[in-house]
């Protein structure tokens, strides 16, 4: 469990033990749980009162992404794209816990087949923003946009690899040089499949903050990033089904 106080001078990192006081203090704090136990949760839920529900659903995979919304806390899953096997794409969850001054991430359970540093794309450039100063939250709904703007963008990177993949099966259909057809054919279907799984978490993500930004979770305040985030999943979502319908033409050339 790695722990962070968060206040206008600075960052600093502080031991697990120091939650039960600094959430009394001033600034924001925030815990990031690599992994997700009985003793963590014993000790997370006596300390800030999570949720049950919320808690039982950081020990396990979730295959949704989904909001809960409690007196004065936020619980939120979402799902980030790592590339697999035989173009296979994994869904790695990061879960948000917002309470008033405080945020929990967990890194959900993965197959193992992924690299462990694949759950870490978001914490890790975020943590890594703090450290140099490029970025200060002041409340938990903007360290959580922070993260949630670290996914769209791994999101978008993986699209951008998609589709330069996608103008490289065209220049073969085009050109008349397709190789091995079982071989084209696997590597077709295997871009045709990130696609699909890149709509399919940016549009289900943007459901979600969508549903978010109606309900004013953060208030007037916090409005503008919900609509901007489910903005940016909808824009995403948009050009991965673009792109797939390209495909289906390059496919039926």
């Amino acid at each position: 469990m790695d722990v962070r106080l968060i206040t206008e001078n600075g960052v600093e990192r502080r031991k697990p033990d120091d939650v039960g006081s600094l959430i009394d203090g001033p600034g924001l704090v925030w815990i990031d749980v690599a992994y997700w136990d009985a003793t963590t949760e014993e000790k997370l839920v006596a300390l800030l009162g999570l949720h049950p529900r919320a808690a039982h659903d950081c020990a396990v995979r979730n295959p949704l992404p989904k909001a809960h919304v409690y007196p004065g806390q936020v619980f939120v899953v979402l799902h980030g794209p790592e590339r697999g096997a035989r173009g296979h794409v994994h869904y790695v969850e990061l879960d948000q816990y917002l309470g008033p001054n405080w945020v929990i991430t967990v890194h959900g359970p993965m197959n193992p087949a992924v690299q462990l540093d694949a759950a870490y794309v978001e914490t890790g450039a975020v943590a890594r923003r703090l450290e140099e100063g490029r970025l200060r939250p002041g409340r938990p709904c903007e360290l959580s946009a922070a993260l949630v703007g670290m996914l769209t963008g791994r999101l978008r990177e993986f699209l951008t690899e998609l589709t330069q993949e996608v103008w490289q099966l065209e220049r073969q259909v085009t050109g008349g040089h397709k190789g091995s057809p079982e071989a084209f054919l696997e590597e077709l279907f295997g871009v045709r499949h990130g696609l699909l799984a890149v709509r399919t978490m940016a549009a289900m993500s943007r459901e979600v903050y969508g549903r978010m930004s109606r309900l004013a979770v953060f208030g007037s305040d916090g409005a503008g990033g919900l609509e901007d985030l489910e903005d940016q999943f909808r824009r995403i979502a948009a050009m991965a089904e673009s792109q797939r319908e390209y495909l289906q033409g390059v496919i039926e050339f």
